[in-house]
């Protein structure tokens, strides 16, 4: 027998699909307006808003060499993942067979491992791509740079980079708009990173493309980089499994 929704219950669903729609609506007017505010940006960075200097543990981090996105790597372990094991207490990841497959055919075609999801019952479309050595290598760079340039003084400041600059070279789509690789907009690999000239100190030539999601809306921003941590945890669950018989069987595998 047929049950029918209470009133409640179709007001409720009404509400969820309004609000589903504005957040859609907002990220397709965000995505025409990134580009003009962009091209308006001002060279100086603006200041911190509460002009506190990042924690010592940050800046010594940058200094030793520890890979700012290995810290992106330990944050995926803690968010954005399907469910909690229920037995253990612990957040699990599932990878469909599909998404094995794939990642196995990049790896044996040497190609990047790309993902896509949908958000907000299909309102929205976030394709994924993994990174390159020497984009990963910018990126660590690019973050210790501007450490030293003093244009990280807060700890929001860091976090804020380390997103829009992982968004730059993970996100390959968002709902039909294309993006290029690091390796594309920065044209060459010296590109790629900030270089001494006689003229003074020339920007990684992929900057416009931080500058476009530095533009963002802060929603679009927040949606975007929790559903990347969520490629990201897959990424590296399939990577430490390489050597798992059981992992790789047919059908859905887990893994924390």
């Amino acid at each position: 027998m047929e049950v029918l929704e209470t009133k409640d219950e179709a007001e409720k669903k009404a509400e969820q699909k309004k609000h589903e729609e504005e957040v859609v609506k907002e990220i397709s007017k965000t995505l025409h307006e990134a580009q003009e505010r962009v091209d308006a940006r001002h060279s100086d960075e603006e200041s911190s808003a509460d002009g506190d200097k990042p924690m010592e543990t940050d800046v010594d981090s940058y200094v030793s060499g520890n890979r700012p996105l290995e810290m992106v790597k330990e944050r995926v372990d803690t968010v954005s993942l399907d469910r909690v094991d229920e037995n253990k207490g612990k957040r699990v990841v599932s990878v469909t067979e599909a998404e094995k497959r794939a990642f196995f055919d990049s790896v044996i075609s040497g190609s990047r491992y790309k993902a896509t999801v949908t958000l907000f019952n299909g309102g929205l479309n976030i394709s994924f791509r993994s990174r390159s050595a020497i984009e990963s290598e910018a990126v660590d760079a690019f973050i210790r740079k501007r450490v030293a340039l003093g244009k990280i003084q807060s700890n929001q400041e860091y976090a804020d980079t380390m997103r829009f600059a992982v968004l730059a070279a993970g996100v390959e789509e968002l709902n039909g708009q294309k993006f290029p690789t690091l390796t594309e907009a920065g044209e060459t690999n010296i590109g790629m990173f900030y270089a001494e000239t006689k003229t003074g100190l020339d920007e990684p030539k992929w900057l416009w493309l931080y500058d476009k999601w530095r533009a963002m809306a802060e929603s679009v921003v927040a949606v975007a980089i929790e559903a990347y941590f969520a490629f990201e945890a897959k990424y590296w669950l399939m990577i430490r499994n390489a050597d798992n018989e059981n992992f790789w069987k047919t059908g859905e595998s887990t893994g924390e």
